[in-house]
């Protein structure tokens, strides 16, 4: 299997996976609000456990950067202002930059929770 087909695999496994923690989470009655919706911090936690095998060999383990940009600066939140921003360039990517799109891989709760972590990255 080629390299890039491999690495499309394993990001669609690492997602699947993601994705049903994510649920669970948000059916476990744990930390939600009145509505079932998972809390800030529970969006973050999730973010966080996506992050870690999307993004972090590029964007650095606490988004100091390593081979991409630096996530974890307050001028980030100047460049993405709105949550939908910031999801958006996580769904469609950089490919100049050499980012993934996400989109493909992710459900919109996903790209939402991870926005979220790298918002709190940010801050």
């Amino acid at each position: 299997m080629p390299k890039a087909q491999a690495v499309g695999v394993a990001r669609k496994v690492v997602a699947a996976a993601v994705l049903a923690a994510g649920l669970a989470l948000a059916g476990c009655g744990g930390r939600e609000g009145s509505r079932g919706a998972l809390t800030a911090q529970d969006k973050i936690a999730w973010g966080r456990s996506m992050y870690r095998p999307l993004c972090a060999s590029c964007h650095g383990a606490n988004g100091e950067g390593a081979t991409a940009v630096a996530l974890n600066r307050p001028e980030l939140l100047q460049k993405y202002p709105t949550r939908a921003a910031l999801v958006k360039r996580i769904a469609e990517g950089d490919p100049a930059a050499g980012m993934p799109a996400c989109a493909q891989d992710l459900q919109p709760e996903q790209l939402e929770a991870l926005a979220e972590y790298v918002t709190s990255l940010a801050r």
